[in-house]
Order: structure tokens, then C-alpha cells, then sequence
């Protein structure tokens, strides 16, 4: 009896970290839609040089970038409370957005990004968030958006929030890159990667 059930345990144990890896891989394909990634670094030097974005853009390896700012930022009344992440990217651009599953809501189009933002389903059970509510951001008042979508996210633990670099610089007045996206023409992701290495 006690052989049979630690064999079931086992077992049961066994397909919950097969299912969950599974899971995890398809989640990782569909956020990391480009091909190679630069990152600034951490704190305040954390700015990508606009210089460094247009010679990428010279490079006939490259097809497109996307451009991200990210950001931890309290949320809720709680000073003491573990932050939220936040991150800022090119969402107008279907070739350029990550494909979060969404768990409710839709992913708007054009200029509807303007008064939208997306949460995770971890900052949607944190903080009691729908589909539908209007949120205020923390980094600046009087500018509410409305929560079009929430999604699945298995890389921030404390919950966050996405929206669209526009609506973020509009907004905030921060024009500061600390994440790059490249986008490998032609497919040719080698030669991407050799040219990004020298």
C-alpha cells in the first residue's frame, strides 16, 4: 500500500513538472519574439545610447528593433510593499510585440494603445484588477488608462504591468531606452549574431 502510494505520488509529481515545463517553453516562445536582445545594464546607466540604435538600424542584418524601457515602480498604498515590474514596448507593432497570452481582454490596435495599459494575472489578483477598470499609474497622476487585457507572465513574482513606449514617453517624459529588440532580416539569425559580436 505505502509502495503503490509514494508510486503515484511520484508519478503525479512527475507529469505536474512535465506539464509546467511544457507551459513555460511555450510561454517563452511566444514572449521572446526576437532574435537577439541588448540590454543597458542596471541603474541609472542603464540608458541605451541613441547612437548605438541608429547604427543598428544602418546594419543590413538588422530588419527592425524594438525599444523597451523598463522599471520597477511601487503600487497601491502599501509604501512597504514588494514593487511591480514595468515595462514600456513598441505594442503598435505586430511584428514587434511579444504575444503574452492573454487570459481576458484583447490587444487593441493604433492609437487605442494611447489610453490603454495590460497587467499580469499575478498584479490583477494582487491588486483586484478586471478587465475594465481604470488604473492610475504610479510614476504619474492625473493620467489614468484603462486595463485592456491581462495576461499570463511566469517572470515576475510580485506582479506587472505592460504598456506601449509611446503612451509611456507621452505620459511620463522619460525617453530613456534600456532594452533593445533585433529583428533578423532575411531570417538569417547567424549573421545577426556574428555581427552583433564583434
Amino acid at each position: 500500500g505505502a509502495i503503490m502510494v509514494s508510486f503515484a505520488l511520484v508519478v503525479a509529481m512527475a507529469t505536474l513538472v512535465f506539464s509546467f515545463r511544457g507551459s513555460l517553453l511555450g510561454w517563452l516562445d511566444r514572449v521572446l519574439v526576437a532574435d537577439v536582445y541588448i540590454a543597458g545594464g542596471s541603474g541609472s546607466r542603464s540608458a541605451i545610447d541613441e547612437t548605438l540604435i541608429t547604427r543598428l538600424q544602418s546594419w543590413p542584418e538588422v530588419a527592425a528593433i524594438g525599444r523597451a524601457r523598463q522599471l520597477e515602480v511601487r503600487y497601491g498604498d502599501d509604501p512597504a510593499a514588494a514593487p511591480v515590474h514595468m515595462q514600456a514596448r513598441d505594442l503598435r507593432s505586430a511584428l514587434l510585440r511579444p504575444d503574452w497570452p492573454l487570459l481576458a481582454g484583447a490587444w487593441v490596435a493604433g492609437e487605442g494603445f494611447d489610453e490603454v495599459v495590460y497587467v499580469s494575472e499575478v498584479f490583477a489578483g494582487r491588486f483586484d484588477v478586471v478587465v475594465g477598470d481604470v488604473i492610475e499609474l504610479p510614476f504619474v497622476s492625473g493620467r489614468p488608462l484603462r486595463v485592456a487585457g491581462i495576461f499570463r507572465d511566469y517572470a515576475f513574482q510580485w506582479g506587472q504591468l505592460l504598456l506601449d513606449l509611446q503612451t509611456y514617453r507621452r505620459i511620463s517624459g522619460d525617453p530613456r531606452i534600456d532594452d533593445l529588440a533585433l529583428i533578423a532580416a532575411g531570417g538569417e539569425v547567424a549573421a545577426l549574431e556574428r555581427r552583433a559580436e564583434r
